[in-house]
């Protein structure tokens, strides 16, 4: 980290807590002080410190030992999933060749570009297949990188033509797509896949046409003895090409899904002072419509991820991000080392991390 990224980080931080102790010396002093055992004990970074408002004076002190940091929760995903079978779900391009292998549904992939060329997702040459671009119906795609995360890099695109026109009409010819994409983003492998859409009671729920996926984590205690342990809903109501919440810094909201039912009826979103999230449920003015919504399709997006999560076992502990559209769920990424939902009580009501606490015990016994 530069001196200049260092100096940003501690302007933040002193901006934060002067904020959350409403300037008063003596609460800053408290603020200042849970900040510290936070960041030096615990391993919060200062963006899960201030997104998530864990100093807030104003909170009770037990709460800051009933929340853990990404660091804690890293600790515990790198022991349970071993680093080999990782692999299969960081790349997304051998996730999706797994996913294609077992039929486990997900959105078509038409082609993996890289400095190379392009190629078919089930070919193991390197050998550039530029035609594949050329025979690619006109219609809705979508770029995502390889090795991209927090929906970083991830570009929807509409074919006509023979030309791909970019978000905001940019358009190219199929041989300087990835020339374009991978100056702009840096990244050095792409997937092409058909653009899909929501279920039409989640697009009406929402208003909004981006697609929306479920976090659903399991729990893997063997191949065959598969456990759905926690599930939330990321929503957007703008018109963009990610629905993803990285701490609440993009604008969406996180929904609890109620894992049996599939319920969904709290949201939460940034609060209006900058930091931490807050709870908005029916009344609310932020709340999109006045009633709940239960997912369509749930027991099939249940079943799927175990299917899933058995077809990628040893790993023991996967977030899948499921997109439930008008045909079914469809699985869109899984993730070894999924971000924590510390800001949401529900989450904290789980039980997921003492659960993954006591499994690493076990295996340490």
């Amino acid at each position: 980290m530069s001196i200049r990224q260092k100096l940003s980080v501690v302007a933040s931080a002193l901006k934060y807590l002067a904020k959350v102790s409403d300037y008063s010396p003596y609460r800053f002093l408290i603020a200042a002080n849970r900040y510290a055992y936070l960041y030096r004990k615990r391993r919060f970074s200062p963006v899960e410190i201030e997104m998530f408002n864990e100093a807030d004076p104003n909170i009770h002190p037990d709460h800051i030992h009933s929340v853990y940091s990404n660091e804690e929760h890293l600790d515990l995903q790198k022991i349970l999933n071993p680093i080999d079978a990782a692999k299969w779900v960081e790349n997304k391009e051998i996730f999706y060749r797994k996913c294609l292998e077992h039929n486990l549904p997900h959105p078509t992939v038409h082609a993996v570009l890289d400095r190379v060329g392009l190629k078919r997702l089930t070919s193991r040459e390197n050998n550039s297949e530029m035609h594949l671009l050329d025979e690619l119906k006109d219609g809705e795609y979508i770029f995502k990188p390889t090795h991209g995360v927090h929906g970083e890099g991830v570009v929807a695109c509409e074919k006509r033509g023979g030309l791909f026109y970019l978000r905001g009409q940019h358009q190219l010819p199929p041989d300087r797509i990835f020339q374009h994409l991978r100056s702009t983003f840096g990244y050095q492998s792409y997937l092409l896949q058909s653009r899909i859409r929501n279920h039409l009671e989640i697009r009406e729920f929402s208003g909004s046409p981006t697609l929306q996926t479920a976090r659903i984590n399991t729990i893997a205690y063997g191949e065959d003895d598969i456990d759905v342990v926690y599930a939330s809903f990321r929503m957007t109501t703008g018109d963009g090409v990610s629905d993803n919440f990285n701490f609440g810094t993009t604008g969406n909201s996180l929904w609890p899904v109620n894992v049996t039912s599939g319920k969904i009826s709290k949201m939460y979103c940034l609060s209006p002072i900058g930091y931490g999230l807050q709870a908005v449920e029916p009344g609310d003015h932020r709340y999109p419509g006045d009633s709940s919504l239960t997912l369509p399709f749930w027991r099939q997006s249940k079943e799927l991820v175990k299917r899933a999560a058995k077809h990628f076992y040893p790993l023991v502990t996967v977030g899948w991000d499921v997109a439930i559209t008008d045909e079914g769920p469809k699985l869109i990424e899984a993730n070894a080392y999924w971000d924590h939902a510390n800001g949401m009580e529900e989450y904290r009501d789980s039980g997921l991390y003492q659960t993954l606490t006591a499994m690493v015990a076990d295996r340490s016994s």
